[in-house]
Order: structure tokens, then sequence, then C-alpha cells
């Protein structure tokens, strides 16, 4: 015995058989679109919520430089003894750098791996800025290029006289 449906929206008749295909059809490829756009795991979820409370609660020093149409502005929070933050030149007749430093004082030096962007590339070198009175002066050395990144050939022997001195702002 066969048995025959007649479908209202097509107004045509189908067997059991078919409608059967057709619905696991639709379950089979439902379930491949969801598992195509899985969200991340709780546990990354968690972790992520908790470090956004923690700079929420740790508080944010701006420091900022700005001489002749150059400008500097570094943001920075302390999370857990890892400092991150943002980092921005904009020098006077060059591309301006955007980016992000992540890293950690060691003395009073802040030394950070700065992931920046600049004419549509992106790339990452080691900063160094050193405290001074109520600001940070960036240091300066020989860097060479070790696992993709820039990195100073001797962190011990930079040059912070000759630096730019970023004074520390209220904002």
């Amino acid at each position: 015995m066969k048995l025959v449906l007649f479908n209202p929206y097509t107004k045509t008749t189908d067997t059991m058989q078919n409608q059967i295909s057709k619905i696991a059809s639709y379950f089979l490829i439902t379930g491949l679109f969801f598992s195509c756009n899985e969200q991340k795991p709780k546990e990354s979820a968690s972790t992520e919520v908790a470090s956004e409370a923690s700079l929420s609660t740790a508080e944010t020093q701006n420091y900022d430089y700005a001489k002749n149409g150059d400008t500097i502005h570094l943001s920075i929070c302390d999370t857990n003894n890892m400092i991150v933050g943002d980092l921005v030149y904009r020098l006077k007749e060059k591309d301006a750098n955007i980016g992000k430093i992540q890293g950690e004082f060691k003395d009073s030096i802040l030394f950070a791996d700065y992931t920046f962007k600049s004419e549509g590339v992106t790339s990452v070198r080691q900063v160094a800025f050193k405290k001074v009175g109520n600001g940070l002066v960036e240091g300066y050395g020989d860097v060479e290029e070790s696992n993709g990144k820039f990195v100073f050939k001797n962190p011990e022997n930079l040059n912070f006289s000759d630096g730019l001195i970023l004074e520390k702002t209220s904002n």
C-alpha cells in the first residue's frame, strides 16, 4: 500500500518516503549550518569576561607627547602584573602607527611587544619606556628580527637620554 500526501503549498501530491527524505534533508542542512557557526567554548567566554572585568577595574594611565606636529599617545593598564594598552604614533610627514602593547615592568622600565598597523601591514616590535618623574621616556637601541618581530639586541644598553618624554595626563 502506497500512502500519498497532498501538499497544500505546492498543490501537488507526494509519497510518504519523499516527504521523509525532504524532512531529513532539512534537518541535515540545518545541523551543518549551525555546526559551521559554532560559538566559542564556554570556558573562553568566561575567561574573556573575567579579562574584561579586570581591565575595567584596573586603573588606566595615559601618557602623551605633542610637539612640532608630532603626537604620541600611550594608554596602559596593569592587569595581574601584565601591562596592556594602546600606543599611537602620529609623526609629522609619516604614516600613523596604531596598535596595542603587552608587556611588563622590569625595575622602572616597561618592556612590551607593540603590535601595530602601518600602511595596511601588521608588524610587531619591542618597545621600552622608562619611568622618569611623572612621565615615561622611550628608549632606543639596536634591533634585530627574531621570530617574526623586531627586538632589542641589548636591552640592558638602551639609550633613554634622547627619547621623547610622554607626560602623564589625567584623562
